[in-house]
């Protein structure tokens, strides 16, 4: 069964998924396995080997870049079946493809699980002085494009932050770079890249899984800048889940169909307030330009009047994210595909 070649692998196979589904049903032969980021080749090498010994192969895809994405697109066969963190905007021949939102469960569990209090100094629908946060991370192209528009367009009605380069190292006085929470964040040594771990009020957390409270407290809307913007597939982080459980109206610089795939998930979003019809642009920068200018209208609009329109919605977004076993849901599509 060359077991010597799985050895070889062992971050790739996901021993807990595996038996999990052997454990269902016996007599099938099935193995679970983890698509690596950053892309490994070496990983095609293990499914081409494994191909043939197993009646099923079942891959989770947390990451959803080109290369993850290329990969899924090469390895569309009939005994493979992708779990995801997103999902694809074109159709498989012949792979299964169900949801894994594991970005969504890590980035609710600390405000679930420890610290729900945090959530509530927020106050989402009481007046702020400034009308957004941009908060865009560190240099990606759709990014750069949205820090540019808001440069020449939007500077004094939010705050926006912009690292202007590929690592997260950078001086904590540099509020233009990055803004840290005030309260209960203890940083050893500044991470190169925000998914580092971190200590908040004395528990691990990712970096970027800290909901920014200082700066949505002082701002009444986020512009989300997803990780990529590509067309072909839908990507979701800590980047939506952070100003959904703050409650708040959101606009996304990303993946086109974003909002298309947000609501199939259960969410609702902003139509019946804003234009979002900037979800369906294929050129890119015709999509940004048609999210941003929404944001420029949001700014020219009483506060008050938008909270109202948009309290049942972020409510509804609230309380769907931070009820939804999305694990369970993992499982369900795991289990039943495989009776």
């Amino acid at each position: 069964m060359g077991m010597e070649f799985l050895e070889e692998h062992p971050p790739y196979i996901l021993d807990r998924h595996t038996k999990l589904v052997n454990d269902i049903n016996p007599t099938k032969k099935v193995i679970c396995l983890h698509c690596p980021y950053p892309y490994q080749s070496d990983f095609e090498q293990l499914v081409d080997k494994l191909y043939d010994q197993y009646d099923h192969i079942l891959i989770i895809v947390q990451e959803l870049h080109n290369i993850t994405v290329g990969f899924i697109s090469r390895y569309d066969r009939s005994k493979i079946s992708y779990f995801i963190c997103g999902a694809l905007n074109f159709q498989l021949n012949h792979s299964q493809v169900h949801t894994y939102m594991d970005w969504f469960v890590t980035s609710c569990h600390f405000y679930k699980s420890h610290k729900p209090e945090l959530l509530k100094n927020i106050l989402p629908y009481n007046n702020k002085p400034f009308y957004f946060d941009a908060l865009l991370g560190r240099k990606k192209e759709h990014r750069t494009y949205a820090w540019d528009y808001i440069q020449k367009n939007l500077k004094d009605k939010g705050i926006a932050t912009y690292i202007d380069d590929h690592y997260l190292a950078i001086d904590k006085n540099d509020n233009e770079k990055w803004i840290w929470e005030n309260d209960g964040l203890h940083i050893d040594q500044i991470p190169k890249f925000s998914v580092e771990w971190v200590e908040y009020f004395g528990l691990p957390i990712r970096l970027s899984q800290v909901v920014p409270l200082t700066i949505y407290q002082q701002t009444a809307y986020s512009l989300v800048a997803e990780t990529n913007f590509e067309n072909h597939y839908v990507f979701f982080t800590e980047k939506i889940v952070k100003p959904i459980l703050a409650r708040r109206l959101f606009i996304i610089v990303g993946n086109r169909y974003s909002l298309r795939t947000l609501k199939a998930m259960g969410f609702k979003t902003f139509d019946s307030i804003i234009d979002e019809s900037y979800d369906d642009i294929e050129p890119t920068n015709q999509r940004f330009d048609a999210a941003l200018n929404q944001l420029k209208w949001l700014c020219e609009q009483d506060q008050q009047s938008i909270f109202a329109q948009c309290r049942e919605i972020t409510e509804h977004n609230f309380k769907h994210m931070m009820t939804t076993d999305w694990y369970q849901l993992f499982l369900n599509e795991y289990k039943n595909y495989f009776l």
